[in-house]
């Protein structure tokens, strides 16, 4: 029997996107089929030219119903040209089109539900067999779209230790940040922004740290829509480093003493598995997949109460707390819950059912 050939489809690649790392790791370790990507492009694009090919279509058209006609001819002529066998859609708007598709050739289609939307039930999320990489995702399928129960598979998000190299010591980033080593480093990666991320909240925060004496900084490293705008709020706060994503983000994790995720919106966090293998404490928002990723091995903060979180953080300073007893426990729960090799035999045992 010949090997089955997966199309990936996902809008943008960029570095700092938890997506783009997952269908990475996806193509990098699912060995028993082939893989190929459709992309609108994104920095990232680049980044999979040694892993398999990817059909980097830029946009003709604006949003519109052409436009979606035009995304949907494509795809067709791409599954017919490369004999795909599976659309795995890792967004809402590809489910769509791979569910037109479907139905003009031979493909079936899974969905990956990373994120927590809402509107156009309609539209939303036409495969038969969907993926939520949380039970919180999961509820809100069942809960919000209506979807059959039985139609969701919970294939959380994986991380792989092997991709965790630290090549430059914490010395070194150190010195290029120029910070000292006792300065005290809270972190948070990934997308710059204000409505989902709760950048903004973070930013005014060591904004208005900066009159305490301690030496603490905050380092912000990723790309979004509020780039721009992150750069403006910081002004000329000396307490507050802002990077664009980093080929090689565990470096960076290396430095950290504390990692923050403030996200109002986060059905899973890939963060979390990162930070948590590198033994960082974590201070997160009591809300989302967070919760249930998480568990007892950090400290949350009241649900979207900023000023909660504030309080923990001065508290972190204030009484040089600088390790949580859950660490090492989440460390190893990462190890044995979310490892790459049993997510991606979940998820191959899934394209085999097709």
């Amino acid at each position: 029997m010949s090997t089955k050939t997966v199309l990936h489809l996902y809008p943008y690649l960029n570095t700092s996107c938890g997506v783009t790392n997952s269908i990475k790791l996806i193509v990098k370790n699912s060995l028993n089929y082939n893989h190929c990507i459709l992309t609108f492009g994104g920095n990232a694009v680049n980044n999979f030219d040694k892993l398999c090919p990817v059909f980097n279509f830029e946009r003709v058209y604006k949003v519109s119903l052409w436009a979606f006609l035009t995304d949907t001819a494509r795809l067709i002529r791409i599954c017919r040209s490369q004999k795909v066998d599976i659309l795995h859609s890792h967004h809402r708007y590809f489910d769509l089109v791979s569910f037109v598709s479907s139905k003009f050739i031979r493909t079936k289609t899974i969905t990956t539900v990373r994120s927590i939307v809402k509107g156009m039930k309609y539209f939303s999320y036409k495969s038969r067999t969907l993926i939520a990489v949380s039970n919180f995702v999961k509820d809100h399928l069942v809960d919000y779209f209506g979807k059959e129960d039985q139609n969701i598979n919970v294939i959380n998000n994986f991380f792989d230790e092997r991709e965790a190299i630290i090549d430059k010591p914490s010395i070194e980033i150190r010195n290029e940040l120029n910070l000292g080593k006792e300065t005290l480093v809270f972190g948070s990666f990934g997308r710059i922004d204000f409505d989902e991320k709760s950048t903004d909240k973070l930013i005014e925060i060591f904004i208005r740290l900066t009159n305490l004496e301690q030496n603490v900084t905050l380092l912000l490293i990723g790309d979004g829509k509020d780039f721009e705008k992150a750069k403006i709020l910081i002004g000329n706060s000396t307490n507050i480093i802002l990077k664009s994503g980093q080929k090689n983000i565990h470096n960076y994790y290396n430095i950290l003493n504390y990692y923050i995720l403030p996200s109002v919106n986060e059905p899973f966090g890939n963060v979390l598995l990162e930070a948590g293998f590198h033994k960082i404490p974590i201070i997160a928002n009591d809300c989302g997949g967070i919760p249930e990723i998480l568990k007892n091995n950090g400290i949350l903060f009241r649900k979207n109460d900023f000023v909660d979180l504030e309080n923990i953080i001065l508290k972190m300073v204030n009484e040089k707390i600088d390790s949580f007893m859950g660490v090492e426990r989440f460390h190893k729960r990462i190890l044995l819950e979310f490892s790459i090799k049993s997510k991606i035999y979940e998820l191959e045992k899934l394209y085999d059912s097709k």
